[in-house]
């Protein structure tokens, strides 16, 4: 696809003709499995900070969950023993849905404040909220990658043509009439 090819893709889906779709496990690789300079070469561009967004979230999101796990012993005493497991349900869960192309931000992150905002107005232990507050985060952060890296590829690949061609294994076209 040629400099104009791409202006006039680019046009019809700005005027709604056209939609450009994002795969979102192929986009997260393409942050993170990728090397920059592949990316470099084939595009003329570095996506140097949209790796970092991606590769930091993925990377604090299993911190964010041990943390939540360590504290919950301290915070849950012996009912750690079903709070562990149940917060690796729930972040596993999250995870694995995270890649689906429907999968929002949306509910955890409200789910996430209900939750934090209620523990701490019925007085419960901060420890406690600390370590369900930092369980959602890691899922929050965990669900945040994908959509991330599938917001700032279809960036990418808009603004340029070279990063369309490089990554169009990824890249779904669909006519909206």
């Amino acid at each position: 696809m040629d400099e104009s090819e791409h202006k006039a893709l680019i046009e019809a889906e700005r005027s709604g003709a056209v939609l450009i779709g994002i795969d979102r496990p192929f986009a997260r690789r393409a942050f993170t499995d990728i090397p920059l300079q592949a990316i470099e070469q084939a595009t003329g561009e570095t996506p140097y900070v949209e790796r970092a967004v991606v590769g930091g979230a993925l990377l604090l999101s299993p911190v964010a969950l041990l943390a939540g796990m360590a504290l919950s012993i301290w915070s849950f005493g012996w009912w750690s023993l079903l709070a562990i497991p149940l917060a690796g349900v729930v972040w596993l869960s999250c995870a694995c849905s995270s890649s689906r192309g429907n999968a929002r931000l949306l509910p955890i992150t409200l789910l996430a404040i209900v939750v934090v905002v209620g523990l701490v107005l019925l007085d419960i232990v901060a420890p406690m909220a600390l370590a369900i507050g930092l369980v959602l985060l890691a899922a929050w952060l965990h669900r945040f990658a994908y959509v991330a890296a599938t917001i700032l590829l279809r960036a990418f690949v808009i603004r340029n043509s070279r990063a369309f061609e490089f990554l169009s294994d990824g890249i779904t076209l669909k006519p909206t009439s």
